[in-house]
């Protein structure tokens, strides 16, 4: 075994501890904002660990800022139709009662679930990051952990201590993940320690979470009384509604739920009449006994009867009771962060782990590089805690209510789909809210249809350079920079060309070269594309040929008026500026006037 230490300098920017969506992700939003990374964990390569595989329609938009969507949505199961299955009237099987949309929303391109393996999008993310230049490290454990506060803000680090583990002896001994941690006193397991040091350390390491424990973060919440059984496989049957996600009250079990995936596999999820004290919590990644299998197999037929339901191909199963907890604090000196699971525990049912865990490391990511290149100062990493643990908090609030409504004496699969209809745009991420001091409320009444904290509106727009259409989100790409959308007025009123003009040139005088290099304005004028763009005499910032759009969309008789302005409710007359930060997340509506230019310049002053 060898021991390597740290050079003086800095191992990385950023130490990750975990390969799930959280980390992945993590790697590859900071590897686009330049900051450096190294990425650990315990896993041989080629094995899975994570099991989430529903992706919301909003994780679905994140993906395209990154240039991954449209793969992901590739081969993954695209979830349209829900159906809802209650009691027959002889209490001996089920029957259907009614039918919805699974996401019934129109304000996304994606009004879908996507059903997926974990490695799948794993498999997409690894995929990326390697022709990146990044690879992930593995099997790894981290052994010590500590925080240096020397040398000011410029000087702390975090310095990890970690161990290589022997492949060979992980499969010989067949030591399970879980296990892995425990290696760092068996000396013939371990091929080398190394000393990491880090700026920053991201425990991505799951509900059981070494990082969490390391720094003395509690969870606080608690367990369950319910136990769950969850399988996949697919499915030979003649039930009618394989390509649906189905919600099923059963007489003879209770409440079941049955998610189709891809390659026409499927999982389900079923309450188990197992004794509570015989589970324990939160180990939602093992696999279950041959019996526990059995059990879980056998209450499933009696789910779905009077239909058969035979499982093939079983690739994973398992019986557990989950823990609703919150760790008291995201982060440990502004040194180490939490995210994902190791921030958080709760049940699959609500399908938002994965979801959390990538907007977890998105939130954090673009914040960590400003603070890293200068940009910002360390207050602005207590945002991600102000943020993300709110939607922590409403996250498990949710899923006591799930809980609540899947309850045997209580269950009707009416009560779900409301309750699912009724949170659906928070679900969806379309209606997640970022609150902290970055959100600044329109108290000016500028843009009242916009959602301040929340992403960008979906909107068609027509490039005005060449009549190209877009949509608005498809300008959000995940680059670091904020974006500014102008929205001037009606550019045929030679007043609001004269206030744009006096607006824009000012603008870019005052906010100045370091922070217009992190600044894509973006102007939409209400008015036809032929408007003469040279007429306006705007500064080159505010005149692009890429960056300049009119609020329309079609051609030839089809052409109409955009709903930008409309559905913001910006007066033409007024117009609005638009702050949008690097996570495509609304932050600040000003004024198109020279008077409101204050506002922005204090605005990122501020970071």
């Amino acid at each position: 075994m060898v021991v390597h230490a740290a050079p003086e300098s800095l191992n990385t920017d950023v130490l990750i501890i975990g390969a799930g969506p959280a980390g992945l992700m993590s790697a590859l939003t900071l590897s686009h904002l330049g900051v450096s990374v190294r990425v650990l964990d315990r896993r041989i390569a080629g094995e899975t660990a994570g099991q989430g595989d529903g992706i919301q329609p909003r994780m679905l938009e994140i993906w395209d800022t990154l240039g991954l969507g449209a793969e992901l949505r590739a081969v993954g199961n695209h979830i349209h139709r829900m159906v809802i299955y209650v009691p027959n009237d002889e209490l001996t099987g089920i029957k259907e009662a009614s039918q919805t949309s699974d996401v019934p929303v129109d304000c996304t391109p994606y009004p879908y679930e996507t059903g997926a393996a974990s490695s799948i999008m794993e498999g997409i993310l690894l995929r990326t990051l390697k022709a990146r230049g990044i690879v992930v490290e593995q099997p790894f454990v981290p052994e010590s952990l500590k925080i240096v506060e020397e040398g000011g803000v410029t000087g702390s680090h975090v310095e990890a201590t970690v161990a290589k583990l022997d492949e060979s002896y992980l499969q010989a001994n067949s030591v399970r993940q879980t296990d892995r941690g425990k290696l760092i006193e068996t000396e013939e397991a371990i091929v080398e320690r190394q000393v990491i040091r880090a700026k920053y350390v991201l425990g991505c390491d799951g509900a059981h979470s070494w990082v969490r424990k390391a720094v003395n973060i509690a969870l606080e919440g608690e367990t369950t009384d319910l136990v769950w059984g969850v399988i996949d496989f697919t499915p030979e049957t003649d039930f009618p509604m394989v390509r649906a996600k189905n919600v099923i009250a059963s007489p003879l079990v209770g409440g079941v739920g049955y998610i189709p995936r891809e390659n026409g596999t499927a999982r389900v999820y079923v309450r188990l009449q197992t004794d509570p004290d015989s589970v324990a919590a939160d180990e939602t990644q093992k696999t279950a006994s041959k019996n526990s299998q059995e059990k879980i197999i056998q209450t499933i037929e009696k789910a779905f009867r009077p239909y058969t339901m035979r499982f093939t191909k079983i690739t994973w199963c398992n019986e557990y009771k989950v823990g609703q907890r919150v760790a008291a604090t995201f982060s440990a000196a502004k040194r180490v962060f939490l995210l994902g699971d190791a921030g958080r525990t709760h049940s699959p049912l609500a399908g938002q782990g994965a979801n959390g865990a990538m907007t977890d490391a998105c939130n954090l990511s673009w914040k960590l590089a400003y603070v890293l290149q200068g940009r910002a100062g360390p207050s602005l990493l207590d945002t991600y805690e102000a943020e993300r643990r709110a939607h922590a908090l409403e996250l498990i609030q949710f899923d006591k209510d799930v809980f609540e409504t899947f309850r045997p004496e209580t269950f009707t699969a009416e009560a779900y789909v409301n309750l699912w209809e009724q949170k659906i745009m928070w679900l969806c991420g379309v209606g997640i809210k970022c609150d902290s001091r970055l959100t600044v409320p329109d108290t000016d009444n500028l843009a009242p249809g916009l959602r301040i904290g929340e992403r960008v509106p979906w909107v068609d727009i027509t490039r005005q350079s060449d009549w190209r259409p877009f949509n608005l989100l498809e300008l959000m790409t995940y680059n670091g920079h904020f974006k500014l959308i102008i929205l001037p007025g009606d550019t045929r009123d030679p007043s609001t060309v004269r206030r744009f003009r006096e607006f824009s040139g000012e603008l870019v005088g005052r906010l100045g070269k370091d922070i217009l290099r992190f600044l894509d304005i973006i102007t939409v004028l209400n008015a036809p594309r032929e408007v003469a763009l040279e007429e306006l005499q705007l500064p080159p910032a505010c005149r692009s040929i890429d960056n300049v759009y009119v609020d329309e969309i079609g051609l030839g008789r089809a052409r109409q008026n955009g709903k930008l302005y409309d559905s913001l409710r910006v007066r033409p007359e007024e117009g609005a500026a638009i702050v949008v930060r690097p996570d495509g997340n609304t932050s600040m509506v000003t004024g198109v006037s020279v008077e409101h230019i204050d506002r922005l310049v204090g605005y990122f002053a501020a970071l």
